[in-house]
């Protein structure tokens, strides 16, 4: 059954001509597939999308046996050439399309237009309606994105980040929409590798039998796991997974702190093939880890550089809040998604560091 509240999004992008679909900063793959996944079928539906921000071509090449099946209705710019009259009388005006260019005919009387009678004026693009992956600032998004008009506040659809899966969420959504979108069984396809993928990061073993439950409504609506498989496979990384292993040999859980704790040494760092890590990787890791280790709100990464030692702290949407007390208590800069603070002389300096800090926060 479709709920109220995805009665009313299926209602606001039916009523829209050209959607936007947003994605907030710090947005991880599993979301790109699945705002994806949404496109394919407003575009089913013969509607203009507009992506911000656009896809990376490295996603686009990885995915693109998903990504390139349908028709992709453009979504419509408009610009004006403003022509002055002041002393000239504009008798016609008429077009023609030429093979690399458009060739505008002015007839005009009393004198002949110059270049300083014309002007090009760009005009933003208006969407309808506004699908957002998190929530968004809108001035610092209208700043960011000047060529998209906005409709009303009322026109927007937030997809909140939680516990559950987004690939769920927009599965939801486009069962409200309702037309069609059942005859585009690689959009489901799609939806399943956004599933997989979160999955793969973020899993909490009590939702288990949820994702299950979800895999088994997209594959009966026609989604093909094989070829998410292989895409998937091809990026497998040998040296990822020594490190992994070295690194969850060496993680333990807090209650007390509400905390996983994971050391990584440059000797793990060189005995896995890797020459170095970057925060990206780190926090891969740590993303990884869940599907390990019982959930707890935080979790703390210390590796070894040659510049001593650094934390990584990862977090979820519901530990947001506590992320952002560490970060005052630790004096470093609060930003979505994770936290780093370092270097540290030592792998016992920055576990006493953090474990002070916890403890008179938690």
């Amino acid at each position: 059954m479709v709920s109220e509240s995805m009665k009313k999004i299926g209602k606001i992008i039916a009523e829209s001509n050209s959607v936007a679909l947003v994605l907030g900063d710090n947005f991880e793959e599993h979301e790109l597939l699945a705002r994806e996944a949404l496109k394919l079928v407003l575009h089913s539906q013969n509607k203009s999308v507009h992506l911000l921000p656009e896809p990376s071509n490295k996603f686009i090449e990885k995915w693109s046996p998903l990504l390139t099946q349908g028709v992709a209705p453009l979504f419509r710019h408009f610009s004006k050439l403003r022509i002055l009259k002041k002393g000239i009388s504009i008798k016609e005006v008429s077009y023609e399309n030429e093979e690399d260019s458009l060739l505008i005919n002015i007839i005009s009387e009393e004198g002949g237009i110059t270049e300083g009678n014309l002007f090009l004026e760009p005009v933003s693009s208006q969407a309808d309606g506004v699908v957002s992956f998190g929530q968004i600032e809108e001035d610092k998004f209208v700043k960011k994105h000047k060529n998209i008009i906005l409709p009303d506040e009322d026109k927007f659809v937030f997809v909140e980040k939680n516990m559950r899966p987004i690939a769920e969420k927009v599965y939801n959504i486009i069962r409200s929409i309702g037309s069609g979108y059942s005859h585009h069984p690689h959009v489901f396809t799609v939806l399943l590798a956004s599933l997989l993928l979160e999955v793969d990061n973020k899993v909490n073993h009590h939702r288990w039998e949820e994702f299950v439950a979800l895999e088994g409504s997209l594959l009966s609506m026609g989604a093909d796991k094989n070829i998410v498989a292989e895409i998937l496979q091809k990026e497998k990384d040998p040296f990822f997974a020594n490190l992994f292993g070295r690194a969850l040999a060496r993680t333990r859980s807090s209650d007390k702190l509400k905390s996983i704790w994971t050391f990584i040494s440059s000797q793990d760092i060189e005995k896995s093939g890797q020459k170095s890590l970057d925060d990206i990787m780190i926090y891969q890791i740590s993303q990884k880890l869940y599907q390990f280790i019982s959930y707890q709100p935080l979790s703390l990464i210390f590796w070894q550089n040659r510049n001593g030692i650094k934390c990584l702290i990862n977090f979820t949407e519901q530990s947001k809040d506590l992320a952002m007390l560490l970060s005052e208590k630790l004096g470093i800069p609060f930003q979505n998604k994770f936290l780093i603070t370092g270097s540290f002389v030592s792998f016992s300096e920055a576990e006493i560091k953090l474990q002070q800090a916890l403890k008179e926060i938690v």
